[in-house]
């Protein structure tokens, strides 16, 4: 079955760009523009991760590494994408995106998207304690879940690491109902949100309901 990616603005984005995706995960973005001949790097933190893209595609660039404590070199990118990475940061989140503003380019761009604090995301939230607590899980045991910040603390954010936020604006990547496995289609009832996967088919949905998307470009004094 072809895959189908709505990109919406990232084709300028991307477009003739040396371009790094950190968090690449599954690397779902990281192929549709390798395979369009885009000049695009794959990060990712978890080994695992990146040997089964190679595995897939051993043209694929991608590597192994810490968010907060970026190897490349000054300003080695035009174009960073960042979805669904920073607000699974327990600590560091800071350095992290300092890391970011510094290997892009003086006039590159940063695409990230960040978990908002909304009503949605404090119920997601809700849900996972309540099948904590049901499961008897204890508070040693509990891991961190995921980072809400409200969209004037996700611009500050930013803009402290030195990037000015040229526009956010609100997207829906899993509606809240598909928690439940009533309201999914068949195929889907047996989907495990913590693996993101449904028997042994990975799924790229994660248990992010509503995310700010930025496009930010980074302040550079000559």
């Amino acid at each position: 079955m072809a895959e189908t990616i709505h990109t919406g603005g990232l084709k300028k984005f991307v477009k003739g760009k040396n371009t790094l995706d950190i968090g690449c995960g599954a690397g779902r973005i990281l192929r549709y523009y390798h395979q369009r001949g885009h000049d695009i790097t794959g990060f990712d933190f978890i080994d695992g991760v990146i040997q089964k893209l190679k595995k897939i595609d051993a043209s694929l660039r991608v590597e192994v590494g810490d968010i907060t404590n970026l190897q490349y070199k000054d300003e080695s990118f035009r174009s960073v994408l960042a979805f669904g990475l920073y607000h699974n940061l327990e600590s560091g989140l800071e350095r992290a995106i300092q890391k970011t503003f510094r290997v892009l380019e003086r006039g590159g761009k940063l695409c990230a998207s960040f978990r908002a604090d909304n009503i949605q995301t404090r119920l997601s939230d809700w849900l996972q304690e309540h099948c904590a607590k049901k499961k008897r899980v204890s508070e040693e045991e509990k891991e961190f879940h995921k980072l809400n910040l409200t969209r004037s603390e996700c611009v500050q954010l930013f803009e402290r690491a030195g990037f000015i936020v040229q526009s956010v604006y609100p997207v829906e990547n899993m509606p809240i109902l598909y928690k439940f496995s009533f309201f999914r289609a068949g195929h889907h009832k047996g989907f495990d949100e913590n693996k993101g996967s449904i028997g042994n088919l990975h799924m790229d949905f994660t248990s992010v309901f509503i995310l700010y998307y930025i496009f930010i470009t980074p302040i550079r004094i000559s």
